[in-house]
């Protein structure tokens, strides 16, 4: 069953129509069903008490691909067309998610496995949801996203990128403990995340004591391939938990 045959849900236009066309994604999760179709993003599900969690994974599937594609989704949560059916017959309002997207030019991933190789679309959203259920669940996490929506991907604003990279070091050095640890998860070395860090210190009116100067640019891609390696980690670490318990 498709997330528009559900009993309660939302729905609303994904732009530009063209940059679309060719998406399409249908995936489950939680008992909460997705698609994306064309420029249509669909919510689902039969139990109106998961509406919360229905717009909380809406969300971090965003802010995931944003991640992931580098590309910034602008959207809010003030206006979309709702439904809920009653006795066979549709009520539908204006409900409490927008989305609006404005991108161009999809990247396409070659992945192997198995001695195959084949091709998927960087722009389908997190369709297995693993990598969502490790973000949703986890504090810091939602506030690196958080924060790297907001405050670094696609900033014109240096200061404010540079500010950003720096909460996420900090977030990341208090989650896992210290530099140490960061490092020996991430395979990043300690005076890599300290340069980093301390390269933004100008931006926060803060004297610098790094050996070496990064650049926000250079920044940017090093605390992406953090932000990846400690989430893989984390997912590694789900799923051995997962197996112990089964």
């Amino acid at each position: 069953m498709t997330a528009k045959n559900k009993n309660y849900g939302f729905q609303t236009t994904l732009s530009s129509k063209d940059y679309f066309e060719n998406l399409k994604n249908d995936f489950e999760i939680e008992k909460i069903y997705f698609s994306i179709k064309e420029e249509v993003f669909t919510v689902g599900y039969d139990n109106k008490a998961k509406e919360e969690r229905a717009k909380e994974l809406a969300e971090f599937l965003i802010k995931e691909w944003e991640f992931k594609n580098d590309k910034k989704i602008d959207y809010d949560f003030d206006e979309c067309n709702k439904w809920e059916y009653h006795d066979g017959n549709t009520s539908v309002y204006p409900s409490t998610l927008k989305l609006k997207v404005n991108i161009s030019e999809p990247r396409t991933i070659i992945k192997k496995n198995l001695g195959m190789t084949y091709k998927i679309d960087s722009h389908d959203f997190d369709i297995d949801g693993n990598k969502i259920m490790v973000i949703i669940n986890n504090e810091s996490l939602k506030k690196i996203f958080s924060i790297y929506e907001n405050e670094v991907l696609s900033s014109d604003n240096q200061k404010k990128a540079y500010y950003g990279i720096y909460k996420i070091l900090e977030e990341l050095k208090c989650s896992t403990g210290d530099f140490d640890e960061l490092s020996r998860i991430t395979g990043i070395s300690k005076t890599k995340l300290e340069n980093i860090q301390q390269s933004a210190q100008p931006q926060r009116h803060a004297r610098t004591l790094a050996s070496e100067i990064i650049s926000v640019q250079e920044s940017k891609k090093i605390i992406r391939k953090l932000i990846d390696k400690y989430l893989s980690y984390l997912q590694e670490k789900s799923i051995k938990q997962n197996e112990r318990n089964n």
